[in-house]
């Protein structure tokens, strides 16, 4: 299970003792999962969370989350890059008509708690 995380710039990571990353240069990451996005067509932007994950069988999956939204999206290498909206549905992220791995939904739950903190902020700002 590969799971790799980057955030935009000015987003820092949690400081080296938090992170299982600590020692890695973002380079690294950044080179291990350029292809996923590449083949999702997937963009880095500032304010942007970009999460991929391959499972057992090599499928990939890539998550993106715009800061200041209320919604993410997948994209799934085994439905030929298809998009689909992650929601809210009470605190879990909810996909319709995707049918996920307990892997892959591990991966999805990781990264909505991870944007979190970005959605509540932007619903502040709203309200």
């Amino acid at each position: 299970m590969v799971a790799l995380v980057r955030r935009a710039p000015g987003v820092g990571f949690p400081p080296p003792w938090w992170s299982s990353f600590a020692g890695m240069h973002e380079e690294t990451i950044r080179a291990a999962d350029r292809g996923a996005l590449r083949a999702a067509g997937v963009e880095e932007q500032p304010g942007r969370y970009l999460a991929s994950f391959e499972n057992r069988f090599g499928e990939p999956l890539v998550f993106v989350y715009d800061d200041g939204e209320r919604d993410a999206m997948v994209f799934l290498g085994d439905a030929d890059w298809q998009s689909y909206r992650v929601s809210d549905a009470g605190g879990r992220p909810r996909v319709a008509d995707v049918i996920l791995s307990d892997e892959e939904r591990a991966f999805l739950d990781a990264c909505w708690q991870a944007t979190a903190w970005q959605r509540e902020r932007a619903d502040r700002v709203r309200a």
